[in-house]
């Protein structure tokens, strides 16, 4: 329909102006023909444009339907086209002269075109993670050798995942688009933005100094939280929040080739402070490395305060990593080896990750929603991404990635089955799972041993390690 209606003005517009001479060989018919082409790309565009305004509520500004760079493609091979069809009306043999100059001019303007969307993310028009590191990597290679300040931002979507589970996909699109349209706007001439995947967004601020890329990440925040995403059947609008991180060299970044990973981590210190919020990097905390001799009393006062968070100071990490230890010793784990290292670790911070899980699904004594228990089920991942960045914790950290892994690969995070799921992360299983039942609960009371040791015999082979 967007079609024909375009045909149409365009070919009002060449009988206006020719004067109903049709396809003669005139200087009239040369000029209706360029003005009807000209007509055909402004009407292609604002019928576009309208389209995009009436389904998703994007804004001729937004959508860019009138920019400089397409207008002028689309107008100058209009223009060629009418050419060769006036080429034509005067001789079929001028068309030999002008296709070569008209194949070559084509390329040189299409070819840009298709190389632009290329390297755009097809969801939300900024571009992919492999240009914006592309980019990234050139911007950073000349602020090193001139020392000019240059910031990263990276900007996090929260729960894009409940939205999707609880309104659908195309529901999620929008926001994801919404929230592109809000960086864009933030954006200064000069800067640019990318979609890492999922709900990670990137921005490369050059030659920008600490305060002023805060206040620009403030200010896409700002402009993200007034997104209202209207929902059928009268629901309330759905709302949006990003907790975004910021980074900046050389000061206080001293190594540009890192600024990536700081802002990463500064995006973490924002969910763990409530998320929709911005925090700046802190390479020395990003960096810490904590002294062997005083992991024991710093790993166990970690432990009693995610006991306080979780089910309230009853030892229970300290019990279930006595447990596990004990399994370990049992299959023959030395003492001094790396495994058992990683296993203590692992058992005292399994949860570490709930500290940016909503207290008021911690304490929930009825049964979580399907949201709130996709909430929950991330604090794997969070527990995982927060001990990674320690050298001597990374082991640790996979054994916690994997620890609600089920053997038959029923389990979350990644669904792990038999023997891809860490051998620690299958004997904390067990010390987690023994100790849950036979301790009071909420619920129910505590069970008696022998009682654990059935369920748990019961579950060989699904849930637990054979």
């Amino acid at each position: 329909a967007t079609y024909l209606l375009n045909v149409l003005a365009a070919w009002a517009v060449f009988y206006v102006v020719a004067g109903g001479s049709g396809l003669t060989a005139s200087w009239e018919v040369a000029v209706a023909t360029g003005l009807a082409a000209a007509t055909f790309v402004l009407t292609n565009h604002v019928m576009v444009g309208l389209v995009l305004w009436l389904a998703r509520g994007i804004s001729f500004r937004d959508s860019r339907v009138f920019a400089r760079d397409g207008l002028e493609t689309d107008t100058t091979l209009l223009f060629l086209g009418a050419g060769m069809a006036v080429f034509w009306t005067i001789s079929p043999f001028l068309l030999v002269l002008g296709v070569v100059p008209l194949v070559l001019l084509y390329r040189a303007l299409h070819v840009p075109q298709l190389q632009e969307e290329a390297y755009s993310d097809a969801k939300t028009g900024l571009l992919t993670a492999r240009r914006f590191s592309e980019l990234l990597e050139e911007e950073l290679t000349k602020a090193e050798r001139s020392r000019r300040p240059t910031a990263v931002v990276m900007a996090d979507l929260d729960l894009l995942r409940n939205i999707n589970n609880t309104h659908g996909h195309l529901v999620g699109d929008q926001v994801l688009q919404a929230c592109a349209q809000a960086i864009r706007r933030g954006l200064r001439p000069g800067d640019i933005a990318g979609r890492l995947g999922g709900e990670e967004f990137s921005l490369l601020l050059p030659a920008t100094d600490p305060d002023t890329a805060f206040a620009l990440a403030e200010s896409i925040r700002e402009e993200a939280a007034r997104i209202a995403i209207p929902l059928p059947d009268g629901e309330e609008p759905q709302r949006v929040t990003m907790s975004l991180g910021v980074a900046t060299f050389p000061d206080p970044c001293a190594e540009p080739g890192k600024l990536l990973h700081h802002a990463d981590m500064a995006v973490y210190r924002s969910k763990l402070a409530g998320r929709n919020c911005t925090s700046v990097a802190i390479p020395s905390l990003d960096e810490a490395r904590f002294p062997e001799g005083s992991y024991r009393g710093t790993l166990e006062s970690l432990a009693f305060a995610l006991d306080a968070r979780g089910s309230g100071m009853d030892g229970r990490t300290l019990r279930v990593t006595a447990l596990a230890l004990a399994l370990a010793a049992d299959m023959g784990v030395s003492e001094a080896s790396t495994e058992w290292n990683d296993l203590e670790r692992a058992s005292l911070l399994h949860d570490v990750g709930q500290f940016a899980i909503r207290s008021s699904i911690l304490y929930k004594i009825t049964s979580l929603t399907e949201e709130e228990w996709e909430e929950m089920k991330k604090h794997s991942d969070i527990g995982w991404h927060m001990l990674r960045q320690i050298e001597s914790l990374e082991g640790a950290a996979e054994i916690v990635r994997a620890h609600h892994e089920h053997y038959d690969g029923s389990g979350y995070p990644r669904g792990l089955r038999g023997d891809e799921i860490p051998r620690g992360a299958r004997i904390f299983a067990v010390a987690d799972a023994f100790d849950a039942i036979t301790s009071d609960r909420p619920y129910r009371d505590a069970r008696s041993h022998a009682v654990a040791v059935e369920e748990i015999m019961a579950s060989s082979g699904t849930q637990f390690d054979p």
